[in-house]
């Protein structure tokens, strides 16, 4: 098979998207990718299907003799495409890894999905299920065919700050006995999601799937010790005990104990197991530890396992708990019934007498008070949660029910994101600032801290503006890199990256809905190349449906012109439908008559940055105000001048009246004084 299909921009999957239909199957009967990659949906593979993760044959139309094989993910979960870009990194390590990817018409759920082609594993899985037995195999077969494939696996992930986070005997294979191990995908599903507790670190191991975090190899070293273990017993040595119980075990005893109480590991590779299992991760093996052991057999072990025990158990939830991380566990498991506790002074007072841990105490009454950086308040939830990352820091963020790792927030807001309620504990959980009280109590400040104080900012920034294109949706895209658009506009299709939305977008525009619902806005506003936040204040800003159009063609526009399609017609038409009210703005008639000729003209061609720049170009509005503004100048030096000459008017009529009455007066004074003389000169006579 050629190289690996994959871009350095995911938008740049396939110039094919411009092309064919965004939503609704191919009328093929066998569904191909890229026209390449045949997948045959009527040839299932459930051995190499996962909980999340359908597996099915492909074949290769330009090489049919190479064995592949397709799995197609949840929708629902964000696949791992930080992991895919880095696969070509990873060399020839014992790994299987994609060789193709992209979106496929999946006739069996009649919706685009995501598929990802691997290279079949040659043999079978180790084990067919992790309850199953097998023969037992050999120290020296763990050791050279499964110890070190996997520890140069795991050093060459480490390089590229990866983790498998899938080691497991159901997920590693090989052709046959003596043959080396090959690890199989970890791309299809969030780190750790179709993993058994039992192969997580204790405090993976208390989350759910969704919380358990991106992880470090520090993780899957700790996997490939109780693989080893497995292996070495050719069986499960817990089978009999449920998740719950186990845990309970490996907090109250350490993980390797619970887990050889009912089976030991043969004697020359019990210390290698003991070393890689060490529920301290600063104390558990490195990479480098295995190498050196796999390599020139030497084994030093990591220190013994240190649990402060208290003579006197405290006592809750019907139990007897002697030792912090018991405390804790119980509390979490508990949360109604604890809370109460927490209020009072109990457990500080068992920290200081029967631990003897006079600064434990301390810390547990520091744990009512509120910091600079703190919320003011410390609610009852709040001083709960803190009381028990006080009691194990190396546990996860607990919060009324909800468990996450600090670097599990990712998958945890995805899950938030489609459940009001899980919403709501969410951003109660982040808004009280319990990521960076986690932090705090860290002893050794690693990269688990920082993408947790990364991605609680992240969150926190988002959680504060509740616009469309903000929001828990945001915080979805923004931590996901590899999940599809949830909108509920979409059931048909699984975009991923933009190009792919805007296709759909177009696919499905009509005139009289907004194209824009929080999940689009969100989807754009995380996967833009640069920001468009400020286009996306605007949408959530606006104040009339004018103002809410324009913000969205600018937003489209803006998103084509940097990620494509290079063509969207339908969204084009759209807009045409509002022109109207696009172009009100403009007061000049003839030139809005103008601007809807060319915008008519401009539309067909389906580039919005064009259509944008005649709707709303800034000289042109410009020049329109300017011109407005003059004929309103004109207006008004009209109107003062026809109230100047009503005004002159009515003021040559006032003087005719005056001057009249004057004549008047003069005339008749004049006849009056006529008269008089004439009177005068009658009487002398």
């Amino acid at each position: 098979m050629a190289d690996l299909a994959l871009e350095n921009d995911v938008d740049e999957r396939s110039a094919e998207l411009e092309t064919r239909p965004a939503d609704g199957a191919m009328d093929r009967s066998i569904p191909s990718l890229d026209g390449r990659c045949d997948v045959l949906p009527d040839q299932p593979l459930p051995a190499l299907s996962t909980a999340s993760a359908q597996a099915f044959a492909a074949v290769d139309r330009r090489d049919p003799s190479q064995k592949l094989y397709a799995l197609i993910p949840d929708p629902q979960l964000p696949f791992r495409l930080n992991a895919i870009r880095h696969a070509r990194d990873l060399g020839d390590v014992a790994v299987v890894k994609p060789s193709q990817w992209g979106s496929i018409d999946w006739p069996q759920s009649g919706r685009r999905e995501t598929l990802l082609v691997f290279q079949r594993p040659s043999g079978e899985p180790l084990m067919p299920s992790i309850d199953d037995q097998i023969r037992p195999l050999k120290v020296p077969d763990i050791t050279q065919n499964l110890m070190k494939p996997m520890a140069a696996l795991l050093s060459v992930l480490a390089d590229q700050r990866l983790a498998h986070r899938n080691i497991r005997p159901t997920n590693l294979f090989r052709a046959g006995i003596g043959e080396p191990v090959i690890a199989g995908e970890f791309y299809s599903a969030p780190p750790g999601f179709n993993q058994p507790s039992l192969f997580e670190p204790i405090e993976r191991a208390m989350c759910p799937p969704a919380g358990r975090g991106a992880g470090e190899v520090t993780d899957d070293l700790f996997a490939l010790g109780v693989t080893a273990l497995f292996l070495a017993l050719g069986r499960n040595p817990v089978a009999n005990l449920d998740d719950k119980t186990l845990l309970t075990l490996r907090a109250e005893m350490g993980s390797y104990a619970a887990y050889t109480a009912q089976g030991k590991p043969p004697g020359d590779l019990a210390p290698v197991i003991r070393s890689l299992m060490h529920d301290d991760a600063q104390d558990r093996w490195t990479v480098e530890d295995l190498i050196r052991w796999a390599d020139v057999g030497v084994a030093n072990q990591a220190k013994p396992m240190t649990m402060v025990r208290s003579d006197r158990g405290f006592e809750f939830a019907e139990g007897h708990h002697h030792t912090r991380r018991q405390l804790a566990l119980a509390f979490s498991r508990n949360w109604n019934a604890a809370r109460p506790v927490v209020l009072t002074d109990a457990v500080e007072r068992w920290a200081e007498r029967s631990l003897k841990d006079r600064d434990l105490a301390q810390q547990l009454i520091e744990c009512r008070h509120s910091t600079e950086s703190g919320p003011r308040m410390i609610s009852d939830d709040l001083l709960l949660a803190r009381t028990i990352t006080t009691l194990d820091p190396d546990g996860p963020l607990q919060f009324r029910g909800m468990n996450a790792m600090p670097d599990g927030l990712g998958a945890l807001a995805a899950l938030a994101a489609a459940d009001t309620d899980i919403a709501a504990t969410f951003t109660e959980m982040i808004s009280s600032q319990l990521v960076e009280f986690w932090i705090e109590k860290q002893t050794v400040a690693g990269l688990l801290a920082s993408t947790g104080k990364g991605d609680a900012a992240k969150i926190l920034t988002y959680l504060g503006k509740p616009g469309p294109g903000f929001g828990i949706e945001r915080c979805v895209y923004e931590l996901n890199k590899g999940m599809a658009c949830q909108s509920p506009r979409f059931t048909n299709v699984n975009a991923v990256n933009i190009r792919e939305l805007m296709a759909a977008l177009d696919a499905g525009a009509k005139k009289g809905e907004s194209q824009l619902d929080r999940h689009v806005a969100a989807f754009l506003g995380a996967r833009y190349s640069g920001s468009i936040d400020a286009e996306l204040g605007e949408y959530a800003g606006a104040q009339s449906g004018e103002d809410a159009l324009l913000a969205q063609l600018r937003i489209f526009a803006s998103v084509q012109l940097k990620h494509g399609p290079s063509e969207l017609p339908n969204l084009a038409s759209v807009v045409l439908g509002h022109l109207d009210i696009l172009l009100s703005p403009y007061r000049n008639v003839a030139l809005r008559k103008r601007l809807r000729r060319v915008a008519e003209q401009v539309a067909p061609t389906g580039k919005l940055p064009e259509l944008l720049g005649v709707i709303s170009n800034r000289k042109t509005l410009n020049a329109d105000k300017k011109g407005f503004d003059r004929a309103r100048r004109h207006y008004r030096a009209l109107g003062r001048q026809i109230n100047s000459q009503r005004d002159s008017r009515e003021r040559t009529g006032e003087r005719a009246l005056v001057v009249g009455r004057a004549a008047a007066a003069y005339v008749s004074g004049g006849v009056g004084a006529t008269v008089v003389m004439m009177v005068l000169l009658a009487g002398i006579t």
